[in-house]
């Protein structure tokens, strides 16, 4: 887990002594997601600089850059894997979020609703050797603005960093409870009562994206239940 440092700026935060109440709840997680959409806009260019500048012929170089490229990232990368080679050939991961408005991701500086959604997923960095890196996006989970805010109310995500981070902890649980649940080689099927997946902090439910005239087809965090729920 990579741990997200910011400097002094504003962002949206929640601010109530204890628990926040439920309308303030929804109405935040929507300035949190927005500011956080805002953040993985900027990841792209930022880590394509630093690939220019990259010295990556071995794995120890490699291992700095997938670094170098995380911070140039910010907060929009909060995980990392890296598979490394010889001679500039290697394949970097990085999990991060994205926006996802009416059954799709975002754009550049697209005009956000009040309530948008969240895309988490791998950005995958390949270079086959040389000095072309080649950059793809890959998203494995929606959250939907219900969840964001039950994040806020029972998991203590009060600003967008810890929304962030709870987000991270919560789809890693989601991609180990997946494998555990498919069979090898078998694409995921989540059952029409969907999954009750146990994170620290609380219970995702996840179900299929069925919503909209394109339903993406993707699992889909619609809510977020208390730790201790039976």
């Amino acid at each position: 887990m990579i741990h997200m440092k910011l400097k002094p700026e504003k962002y949206p935060v929640i601010e109530s002594i204890g628990p926040p109440p439920e309308v303030h709840a929804q109405r935040i997680a929507g300035e949190m997601a927005r500011w956080l959409i805002t953040q993985s806009e900027k990841r792209w260019k930022a880590m394509a600089e630093v690939v220019k500048k990259a010295k990556d012929g071995n794995p120890t170089a490699q291992w700095r850059l997938a670094h170098k490229l995380a911070a140039a990232a910010g907060p929009a990368v909060f995980d990392l894997a890296v598979q490394t080679g010889k001679r500039g050939k290697y394949v970097m991961r990085f999990a991060c979020w994205t926006g996802w408005v009416n059954g799709e991701p975002t754009a550049d500086g697209q005009a956000l609703p009040e309530r948008p959604w969240l895309g988490i997923g791998w950005m995958t960095v390949t270079n086959k050797g040389g000095y072309h890196a080649e950059f793809d996006d890959y998203i494995w989970l929606l959250v939907n603005h219900h969840a964001m805010a039950r994040l806020a109310e029972r998991c203590g995500a009060r600003t967008p960093i810890q929304l962030a981070k709870m987000l991270g902890v919560l789809s890693k649980a989601f991609m180990q409870y997946a494998l555990d649940h498919t069979e090898p080689g078998e694409k995921a099927t989540i059952p029409p009562e969907g999954w009750k997946v146990p994170f620290d902090g609380g219970v995702a439910v996840i179900a299929t994206d069925t919503e909209g005239p394109q339903p993406s087809g993707l699992p889909l965090c619609i809510t977020v239940l208390p730790e201790n729920f039976k």
